[in-house]
């Protein structure tokens, strides 16, 4: 997952209150593209799941849902997911993948289609995982020395 901005990481409730209104706008979009992009690798088969627990299945559930690693944040305001808002495209494919997630759940065969996938995938979906924190918290660093430049530069 690349790194929006600054508004992109685990943010404090402090750091949060503090965002532009902009900036607060594009996280809870940028969540909203994530979740529908994530539910709907799942749609597919891409991202395994257990259909008894199908994550996000209501507006609340989807307003409310975090996943850190992959930049899934929650948002309060209800506008954000509304189907006649400015996102129905947006929830358009979010009502897409979780009727087919429904339809798969529902199914007598899922467990058939839904195996665990080889350990060497969840291994290496593990590295993977590790690096993108990595570059996360490299690109915290370089943003806190572009910053502490920018102040050293303003004093001289």
């Amino acid at each position: 997952m690349k790194q929006m901005g600054r508004w992109d990481r685990i943010l404090t409730e402090y750091e949060f209150n503090h965002l532009r209104p902009a900036e607060k706008s594009l996280r809870a979009l940028t969540s909203l593209e994530r979740k529908v992009a994530y539910l709907e690798e799942m749609a597919v088969g891409r991202v395994p799941f257990d259909p008894a627990k199908i994550p996000m299945k209501t507006r609340p559930q989807l307003r409310s849902f975090e996943d850190e690693p992959r930049g899934m944040w929650r948002w309060a305001l209800p506008a954000v997911d509304r189907f006649d808002g400015a996102n129905h495209k947006l929830m358009d494919r979010y009502a897409a993948a979780i009727k087919s997630l429904r339809d798969f759940a529902s199914s007598e065969n899922y467990q058939d289609k839904n195996e665990e996938p080889p350990q060497d995938i969840v291994q290496l979906k593990n590295i993977i995982s590790a690096l993108r924190k990595q570059n996360l918290d490299f690109l915290e660093r370089i943003d806190r020395l572009e910053r502490s430049l920018a102040t050293a530069r303003g004093k001289s």
